[in-house]
């Protein structure tokens, strides 16, 4: 029974570990661990047998609290204080009784997992898919870059034919301005050269 609950914990444990890089394994590990809860229950269940103790079912005014307590308390600290207290018959009940719950929440969630891996696939195949997704965006990417070059190249022709346009209106308009500065400053110098003379 120590192995087999063992086995179950190891399993699951494992496979939570394994499904971060592969759905397949964390599912094979998962069901091997359900084989060993599903051993361990059927211990319990014989347990009960052998020794003609009474296994609960829903009608006993037993079986509702204590499914109420196991669904509730899942550390082993919330059994300890009872080990002392309780029957061999409350004990193999709260055991078959967890067993149960284990089970049914991993039945689900493996139905939850095999639903994701069949309509999705495993983690390698979504990481396949994103990366080729990935890909094909960037793909994508650089074809409309590309496309985008030749009309880049025209507005770049373009705006330097302008700029060259705009530095030779430049460069005309300072030579004017330029020519009309000496002008004015050579008539200025002949201005005060003639008053010179008309003074003396």
């Amino acid at each position: 029974m120590v192995q087999a609950a063992r086995s179950g914990k190891q399993n699951i444990v494992e496979g939570s570990e394994d499904g971060k890089t592969s759905t397949e394994m964390e599912l094979k590990l998962l069901n091997v661990a359900r084989s060993s809860i599903g051993e361990l229950r059927q211990d319990f269940e014989d347990f009960l047998k052998s020794r003609q103790l009474r296994q609960w079912t829903p009608d006993d005014e037993r079986f509702q609290p204590m499914q109420g307590f196991t669904k509730s308390h899942n550390r082993l600290s919330d059994y300890e204080p009872y080990f002392t207290h309780w029957s061999a018959e409350e004990m193999a009940n709260v055991g078959l009784t967890l067993c149960f719950q284990v089970d049914t929440m991993m039945n689900k969630y493996m139905e939850s997992l095999e639903k994701t891996f069949v309509t999705q696939g495993g983690i390698k195949e979504r990481m396949h898919s994103a990366r080729t997704g990935y890909r094909q965006q960037q793909d994508l990417r650089l074809a409309e870059l590309e496309k985008a070059v030749p009309a880049l190249q025209q507005q770049l022709a373009q705006a330097q034919a302008e700029a060259a346009d705009w530095k030779s209106r430049y460069e005309d308009l300072k030579q004017r301005a330029l020519n009309a500065y000496h002008q004015q400053k050579e008539e200025i110098e002949r201005l005060k050269e003639s008053n010179k003379d008309k003074q003396g």
